[in-house]
């Protein structure tokens, strides 16, 4: 299933830390527009259902469209026999520049 709107995109403050417990995965596109020129732009985007007791708000999903992130996210995720599985992201820096730090805490068992 390809993932839509509404979109959920994960924002971290620079320093923050999240820990998640990711049931499912599902890719999609989301379009933007710039508001320098009114261009679009086409940002691939890795929606990761989470298991409700880690996000604190509905939905119980997050989109992802760092790039970077995806490119790591993407085949640990999706490999046969990886989900659920427990990851925690930390954001160093902000904006365009930020970047993830990503630790795969493994497989868990969700009840």
């Amino acid at each position: 299933m390809a993932a839509e709107a509404p979109w959920e995109f994960l924002e971290m403050a620079d320093g923050a830390v999240l820990e998640l417990v990711v049931l499912r995965v599902e890719t999609g596109v989301a379009f933007f527009t710039r508001r320098r020129d009114d261009a679009a732009r086409e940002v691939p985007v890795l929606r990761l259902h989470v298991d409700p007791r880690t996000k604190a708000t509905l939905p119980a999903y997050w989109d992802v469209g760092a790039q970077l992130l995806n490119a790591t996210l993407g085949p640990m995720l999706t490999a046969e026999g990886a989900l659920p599985r427990r990851v925690r992201l930390t954001k160093y820096g902000t904006g365009p520049a930020g970047r993830y730090g990503l630790v795969d805490l493994g497989r868990v068992a969700v009840a």
